[in-house]
């Protein structure tokens, strides 16, 4: 079998192409310069992070309003880019909201943990 015409090496560290959400926290204390901790606006920028084995140098961030926009500008910010997503297993005909998805995962992580129970003597 032959490799095929635009692959190419990559070290470990660079074979993950990377975005960056960011949320401002600006304005949600009550005094100028200070912060609410874990605390911040729903919406904010989508940046694309460099990198130079994909030959990716990042455009300018692209703002979303809430966490529901949020998908639709991460796809936007990946094609500009001319990053191509392939779908996993996972990905279904159907298509779901960045909420449905959040929770399914959270699901599934959940349900992966081992029981609490086990290794606990009852009395």
């Amino acid at each position: 079998m032959t490799a095929k015409a635009d692959t190419r090496e990559a070290k470990w560290g660079s074979r993950m192409i990377e975005l960056r959400v960011r949320f401002w926290t600006d304005n949600l204390a009550e005094h100028k310069g200070r912060i609410r901790p874990r605390h911040a606006w729903s919406g904010r920028v989508v940046r694309m992070s460099p990198n130079q084995t994909h030959g990716i140098s990042p455009q300018n961030p692209r703002p979303f309003n809430s966490l529901a926009e949020m998908a639709v500008v991460i796809e936007r910010v990946l094609a500009e880019h001319g990053v191509k997503l392939h779908p996993t297993r996972e990905d279904s005909p159907h298509p779901r909201t960045m909420m449905q998805v959040i929770r399914t995962s959270a699901v599934r992580r959940v349900e992966a943990l081992p029981d609490a129970t086990v290794g606990v003597d009852e009395k």
